[in-house]
């Protein structure tokens, strides 16, 4: 039996996609405000990506999947926030598709929901808006 192929982590490949973009850069001031875990030494504004979840776009072969993620969009204040998650989206969805880092290859980008969702995990509450992109994916060629 032959096992079918190791999709890319979604996660690391956005996080270096977003880390090239000078769009989002820009309204960071950091690339490394980009992260899959928020740390204490997290620089903000910031954007945290993880994966909410996945399932194959053809079962057999498995070859390309698709990754619902969540952009947590943090900003100093409310329009912050919201114009970081404006720009993420449209910087996913413009040049998201065919994007290639070690990981794989982005296929397809299709933008689901965008909201705001101060992070009550903070004393006071950070302001944030949640984006939810699909975006399917698939390994390198072997």
């Amino acid at each position: 039996m032959t096992l079918g192929l190791v999709m890319p982590d979604v996660v690391k490949m956005l996080v270096g996609f977003y880390r090239a973009q000078p769009e989002v850069v820009a309204l960071l001031g950091h690339p490394l405000s980009v992260r899959g875990k928020l740390a204490k030494d997290t620089l903000y504004p910031a954007i945290r990506i993880f994966r909410v979840t996945s399932q194959p776009v053809v079962a057999v072969p498995h070859y390309i999947e698709e990754a619902w993620v969540q952009l947590d969009c943090y900003g100093g204040n409310n329009r912050q926030a919201e114009r970081l998650a404006q720009v993420a989206r449209a910087a996913l969805c413009e040049n998201g598709h065919n994007y290639s880092n070690s990981e794989g290859v982005i296929v397809k980008v299709r933008p689901l929901t965008m909201s705001d969702q101060p992070d009550e995990g903070f004393t006071p509450p950070r302001e944030r808006y949640v984006v939810e992109m699909a975006v399917r994916v698939r390994p390198h060629p072997a």
